[in-house]
């Protein structure tokens, strides 16, 4: 999960970044930040983003195996 975190962290330095004027003509990352560099591709700015990752029940993505 420290990936996320930080592709997560990352979010607020480009919404500061597009708040300043900069904007990125490519997008490149890697686990967490692939997904992250998709939405934002998509034209899904990087508050919207920090606010669908919030509200993600992570549980449900997993399923307990007990063996």
């Amino acid at each position: 999960m420290e990936g996320g975190r930080r592709s997560a962290a990352h979010l607020d330095m480009m919404q500061a970044l597009i708040e300043q004027g900069f904007s990125f003509s490519r997008i490149a990352g890697s686990s967490a930040g692939i997904i992250i560099g998709a939405l934002y591709c998509q034209g899904i700015m990087p508050k919207e983003i920090l606010k669908i990752l919030n509200s993600l029940n992570y549980f449900s993505f997993f399923r307990p195996a007990f063996n």
